[in-house]
């Protein structure tokens, strides 16, 4: 049979609606003409108008007249004839490509197309994520290239797949090969690789991290370059990686020998500290302890054996089984020990200490002792321990009387709240500025500007505040609260701050807003339910009618008496004998009346009520009366009715919207599928067969077990259920598809159904993992960075988070830090520091490497690096900062400088020496020429005068000119190398001249014996 809508008279009924209602985008449906026909609530709001305007209005008017844009109505009416025209589905996005518009025609089995049906899906979000997932990208690079130490990533074939910039640059790695992995046989020795690759693996295999100094030689240097390193595991696409933080530590592994001579003055700062250090070698089980350590226990030092037994015995027997167990599974991961227990002195005081002890390998990554400090603690404890009790006591104070204590700094228009306090504003903690607007968020519409006077008055005249007003709280209910407080004044008498409580009145508000407006609240909801209150007095047969009552029987109160008798005059013919017979046994047995029934007072139409009565009994358990409610169910049942008409047009809707739409039929377990619903799971057309174990095999095999049990358990139960899941889709491809469906039984054909929509979220999970796996490497390289990192609001000065090597570095615990301002936590030594890194933040300046004093939790002080930058975090600007302790560094470099000043010293000492050298060397060479040139002058003269006569001694005088030509041969020499040093600037060639100048005098005393030489 076919069937005709009119499009300016007939609506689809309430079951189409709920359908469209289930749709995740906005869908409209439209005759030839662009009249609405009918649309879900999402278009409805896209257009600011409700369901019910919208149907039966113009689509090209509402864009004209509402939407205010002729330009999409001319477009939109263009499409809409082109798919009149083809017979075809189109599919186009505006202009800003964030909403993609479908029309899809609705053809009747003739081939016939009396309807369109738009769908406008919203793609902005998608276009919101991949800008999200860009940033978010950009941000961690910029934060990985900014940290002051190496951090790669290497899969398990150790190759590095991914670098920071500082990796980069020290490993030297050319610019244009950053996107190549690089094996890590390019930089570790041959030596080391095996080993490296044994426990690489099984960091990655196990999840255990891995610590260790390790040496890489960077592309083109010869000398090994030393890096400190922690390697963790973490999975990308699936597939297990290694992630290493490392920091150079070339520079102190040479300087290790010098470390020796800070020990003095770490046992000062033991001492000063009130701590002491301690270390447990586990495969002998041996224990030596420092001085400090034997202090802390009350005991004189090596009065006692060192042993575990010991270790007990000082600790408080309540602590003992809590430290045994910490201990132990700290043994047994190969993690860090840490505890906080009480120990009792001999005196039989009580002390308490905190002991954190890191674990050291072996070669084979076996934990071989443990090397770790103790503090004593028991003053904190002692101030904690009354903290704690006086805010318990408080906190238990507050919550029995509904009260919170707040505080306004006047000057710094700053408010302080306990957090009962955010709970009575029904707001979230922390989630506004703190400020006296921060009172006024949520107050109701009606008293805010009246609150706001009168706080304000009151704080310029600096008298009390007391003041009771509405707060609306998120989930809609509507709070009184009663706000006092009073003035406190500074040293100087000048207002400072407000300080006072604000308690829930609701309840004595409500009481009294109950009896005030009780009756009127009761008619005006008896008026818009369209319902009257009536009462049946059993014994003396009377009745009671409310005035609405009167107007739902279509009867006029005036002198009428109201009766059971005028009441069956109100029931239609045809229903009246079925309605007393009901009323009849529902009294005989005592039980609640309830019947429906058309009235006889409306000529010309219809009208259906619903009466309900409860039964009222006397003081000895007798039946008295009944009291009950008269309802208007006209609508209701013209809605059942139009439900049953429509049936069929629903169907026809769901296999026209584009949505994977199935019906599965309980009693032979066939189902009937949309076209939608085929193409999702890879069919081209409808398969002729389509069943619960079809759509079974098509779940991977992985997801299987799980979405079976819960779809049967859900059709067991007859109960809705919603899932997503993985599928193979016919063609062979992945995809992630979301599933939605709900258990009916028809009353009509007494059979049972399950109903539900698929669809395909493939982009979305692709989305959502790129995401989740960015900020899994992110928050791995930010928890096991050796830097002292913390990320803080600029601003307000407040850490939002802290890695723990900034907890290490400052002896704070996490808790101690988050959430607090940077000033509170008094790390500054030095005011001129401070202000001199808050004026270069508040002018958003960068800082590199700038050297600071700053002040641990201990009190010890430290030689900082600070690093900042200012990054964006969740679209909002923050503060990153980078600290590195470089005091023993600094006293490396004092060592060094006094060693080059000695060796300075002494060099300018040997050039005196050797300039006093070459004095020397001439004036030996000056004052030994003149005489030998003597000496040599008389022996030739000797030689010509006895030419022709027999010679005296001749074998002396070739003695002696041999040694005066030797002689002049090495004055010659040493005046030729004493100029060769002094033009070449190069150390002195030492020369004997003792020998030399004694041997010639051993010759002048053998020719003339009878002189003396001096």
């Amino acid at each position: 049979m076919k069937r005709n809508i009119s499009s300016e008279k007939s609506r689809v009924d309430d079951t189409v609606s709920a359908l469209l209602e289930s749709l995740p985008d906005a869908v409209y449906l439209i005759d030839l003409k662009g009249v609405i026909l009918n649309t879900n609530t999402l278009f409805a709001s896209h257009i600011g108008m409700t369901t019910q305007k919208c149907i039966g209005a113009n689509i090209y008017d509402l864009l004209i007249n509402v939407v205010q844009l002729p330009e999409l109505a001319d477009y939109h009416r263009e499409k809409c004839q082109e798919v009149l025209r083809t017979g075809k589905r189109v599919v186009f996005a505006d202009e800003r490509d964030v909403r993609k518009v479908t029309i899809s025609p609705v053809v009747i089995a003739e081939g016939e197309i009396t309807r369109l049906l738009i769908t406008i899906q919203n793609i902005s979000e998608q276009k919101h994520i991949d800008k999200e997932l860009h940033q978010e990208r950009a941000l961690k690079t910029a934060l990985l290239d900014s940290i002051p130490c190496s951090a790669i990533i290497f899969d398990a074939n150790l190759r590095i797949i991914v670098r920071n910039k500082y990796a980069q640059d020290l490993l030297s790695i050319a610019t244009d090969s950053a996107r190549i992995s690089v094996k890590a046989n390019d930089f570790f020795g041959s030596e080391d690789m095996g080993f490296l690759r044994k426990k690489y693996m099984e960091t990655i295999t196990s999840g255990i991290d891995y610590s260790r100094e390790i040496k890489v030689y960077p592309q083109g240097d010869t000398e090994p370059m030393w890096l400190l390193t922690k390697t963790s595991r973490i999975f990308i696409e699936g597939k297990p990686c290694g992630v290493s933080i490392g920091v150079d530590i070339t520079e102190r592994k040479k300087m290790e020998l010098d470390l020796i001579e800070s020990k003095q003055r770490y046992t000062y700062a033991l001492n000063a500290a009130s701590s002491g250090i301690w270390e447990w070698d586990v495969t002998t089980d041996t224990l030596s302890w420092s001085e400090q350590v034997w202090k802390l226990y009350g005991i004189k030092v090596n009065s006692v054996p060192l042993n575990n037994q010991l270790c007990i015995d000082t600790i408080h027997p309540e602590d003992r089984e809590m430290a045994s167990r910490i201990i132990r599974d700290a043994v047994s991961n190969g993690i860090a020990a840490s505890l906080e227990y009480r120990t009792i002195h001999p005196d039989g005081s009580v002390h308490w200490l905190t002991s954190r002890g890191m674990p050291m390998h072996d070669a084979d990554g076996r934990v071989i002792r443990y090397i770790g400090a103790i503090i004593d603690i028991t003053e904190r404890k002692q101030i904690e321990t009354e903290l704690l009790e006086n805010k318990t006591r408080l906190t238990f104070a507050l919550d029995a009387t509904k009260t919170g204590v707040w505080e306004w700094d006047v000057s710094a228009d700053n408010v302080k709240w306990t957090d009962n306090v955010w709970e009575l504003y029904g707001l979230e903690k922390n989630s506004l500025p703190h400020t006296h607007r921060l009172c006024e968020s949520n107050i109701h519409p009606d008293d805010r500007d009246l609150l706001f006077e009168k706080v304000m008055a009151a704080a310029s005249k600096e008298i009390e505040i007391n003041i009771e007003y509405r707060v609306c709280h998120k989930d809609g209910s509507i709070h009184w609260l009663m706000c006092r407080g009073l003035p406190k004044y500074n040293a100087d008498g000048q207002l400072k701050s407000y300080i006072g409580t604000v308690s829930d009145i609701t309840p004595r508000k409500e009481l009294m807003n109950q009896l005030l407006d009780s009756k009127t609240r009761l008619s005006l909801a008896l008026d818009a339910a369209r319902a009257g209150v009536w009462e049946w007095n059993l014994k003396t047969g009377a009745n009671v009618w409310s005035d609405e009552t009167w107007v739902l029987y279509g009867m006029e109160k005036s002198d009428k008496i109201p009766s059971f008798e005028l009441w069956t005059q109100t029931i239609h013919p045809d229903d009246r004998e079925q309605v007393i017979k009901t009323v009849s046994v529902a009294t005989e047995n005592e039980e609640e009346l309830y019947v429906e029934y058309r009235l006889s007072n409306y000529p010309g139409s219809q009208r259906w009520a619903l009466s309900r009565g409860k039964p009222l009994y006397d003081r000895h358990g007798n039946l008295e009366r009944y009291i009950g409610t008269i309802i208007d169910i006209t609508e209701r049942k013209i809605a059942e009715e139009n439900s049953r008409m429509n049936r069929e047009r629903l169907d026809f809707i769901l296999e026209k919207s584009h949505v994977g739409v199935w019906d599965l039929k309980m009693q032979d377990d066939t189902t009937a599928t949309s076209l939608e619903h085929a193409r999702i799971f890879g069919y081209d057309t409808i398969p002729p067969f389509w069943s619960l174990e079809k759509f079974f095999d098509h779940i991977i095999p992985e997801d299987r077990a799980g979405i079976e049990t819960l779809i049967r358990s859900a059709i067991k139960n007859k109960e809705s259920y919603a899932f997503e899941c993985r599928i193979h889709t016919a063609k062979g491809e992945l995809r992630w598809v979301n599933v939605t469906g709900a258990f009916k039984f028809d009353d009509a054909s007494k059979t049972s159904h399950v109903l539900g929509i698929v669809q395909d979220i493939t982009d979305k999970k692709k989305v959502e993992s790129e995401l989740n796996e960015s900020e899994a490497k992110f928050r791995t390289i930010f928890e096991y960075s050796p830097i002292a990192i913390g990320i803080g609001d600029i601003s307000a000065g407040v850490l939002h988070d802290v890695n723990q090597a900034w907890l290490d570095l400052f002896g704070f615990a996490k808790e101690e830090v988050i959430g607090r301002n940077i000033r509170d936590l008094d790390l500054f030594v030095q005011l001129d520091d401070q202000n001199n890194i808050l004026s270069k933040l508040e002018e958003r300046r960068k800082i590199l490497n700038s050297k600071f004093h700053l002040r641990k939790k201990s009190g010890e002080t430290a030689t900082i690096l600070f690093s900042s930058e200012f990054i964006l975090l969740n679209q909002k600007p923050a503060l990153l900062v980078m600290m590195t302790d470089i005091s023993v560094q600094e006293l490396q470099q004092y060592s060094i400088e006094r060693l080059e000043q000695t060796v300075a010293d002494r060099t300018q000492q040997l050039n005196l020496e050797v300039k006093r050298l070459k004095g020397f060397l001439h004036m030996i060479s000056h004052e030994y020429r003149t005489p030998l040139a003597i000496i040599r002058g008389n022996i030739d003269l000797i030689q010509l005068k006895n030419k022709h006569a027999d010679f005296v001694k001749p074998v002396e005088i070739t003695k002696i000119q041999r040694a005066i030509d030797r002689l002049v041969e090495v004055m010659d020499e040493s005046m030729h190398e004493s100029r060769f040093l002094e033009s070449r600037k190069v150390p002195l060639k030492p020369v004997q001249l003792v020998p030399v100048i004694t041997s010639q005098v051993e010759s002048f005393l053998a020719l003339w014996p009878d002189q003396e030489i001096e």
